[in-house]
């Protein structure tokens, strides 16, 4: 029974352990290639030539040095990854000897549970039949074959070989996460960037007055109803909805702003218990939504860091919000004059 708990209890976990590590060295092994596939993404967007690389037409910027170095890192991952998972690499074990291993355990464990129910249970036999089974030389045979069946040394190789597969593949990983986000960077513009984090920030701040708003409204006690842009308290909480859903879905569009000015240009509204209850909802949903666009802002304002070395200025965000809407507003001036003319023709 200790030849059963110990030798062949430890055999077992030490070749199953040996065999998986071997096939995720394997694995990770055969993935190598995704890292080089994008380090030539990188080597495209940084203008075709790995030895002189740009971004959004900088070669002096940090976010050129930075796609440098990302490439070069993630080319060099395929090597690292095939010299710390290739099977070929990794501290192979003997495994005609762990085979054989296996064998005589199944061998030993078949025996040794057949002596076990002629021992005890409801189908146990007499003492002579059980002793019998026990001290059969073919069971001796192989207890003392198997006494040699020993792994914890190939275990313990392959499990620090496979530690240092899995720290190259994870390092690999992180990079190509970060060439996603240098990849976005350096195939914008920095004016692009700017106007987006113009309108970000407008949207923030307009959402900011709109939340005010709805806020004093749930407050009031009471009111005079009078004409504005949203001209009730339902036509507020409808807006709202609809500012949330935006929000998320488009957090730089010059929607969210003008829709913001609809809900804090109202003026004084008389609500009911039930609209304030509602009220109080959209203030907490579209706190929420004001973080999202604050986060999309931030992470603006750091792709033009890396592309430019420097976030935008609070007067720089004003200015390109002004010309971003600016510009909205003429396309859509644009496209309105168009579907009159087109409708003007087919009336024709």
């Amino acid at each position: 029974m200790k030849i059963w708990k110990d030798v062949v209890g430890n055999f077992e976990k030490q070749f199953k352990r040996i065999v998986k590590q071997n096939s995720t060295g394997s694995s990770k092994s055969g993935k190598k290639g995704a890292f080089a596939s994008i380090g030539l993404k990188l080597v495209d967007v940084g203008g075709g030539n790995k030895s002189n690389l740009s971004c959004a037409g900088s070669y002096s910027s940090s976010g050129a040095k930075q796609i440098a170095n990302l490439t070069k890192t993630l080319f060099n991952c395929e090597m690292n990854i095939n010299a710390s998972c290739n099977p070929s690499n990794l501290p192979q074990p003997n495994m005609t000897f762990l085979n054989e291993c296996d064998n005589l355990t199944k061998t030993f464990k078949t025996a040794a549970e057949s002596c076990l129910m002629k021992s005890f249970g409801a189908n146990k036999t007499t003492s002579a039949l059980a002793c019998a089974c026990w001290t059969a030389d073919s069971l001796n045979t192989t207890v003392n074959a198997m006494k040699s069946c020993k792994a914890s040394t190939e275990a313990k190789a392959m499990a620090a070989a496979l530690k240092n597969c899995t720290s190259a593949f994870s390092t690999c990983r992180k990079f190509e996460d970060d060439a996603g986000s240098l990849i976005s960077t350096c195939s914008s513009s920095s004016t692009k960037l700017l106007a987006k984090a113009g309108l970000l920030s407008a949207n923030s701040a307009a959402m900011g007055s709109a939340k005010t708003k709805m806020s004093s409204l749930a407050s009031s006690s009471s009111g005079r109803k009078t004409r504005a842009t949203a001209t009730s308290c339902t036509e507020v909480i409808s807006k709202s909805k609809t500012l949330v859903t935006m929000a998320s879905d488009s957090p730089s569009s010059t929607k969210v702003a003008t829709l913001s000015k609809e809900i804090s240009g109202a003026g004084s509204l008389t609500c009911t218990d039930t609209e304030k209850t509602s009220l109080n909802e959209q203030v907490t949903a579209v706190t929420s939504a004001i973080a999202t666009v604050d986060t999309a802002l931030a992470a603006v304002q750091t792709q033009l860091s890396d592309m430019t070395g420097t976030t935008a200025s609070t007067s720089a965000l004003s200015s390109a919000a002004a010309a971003a809407s600016s510009t909205t507003a003429a396309s859509s001036g644009r496209r309105a004059r168009l579907v009159r003319e087109i409708m003007k023709k087919r009336n024709l």
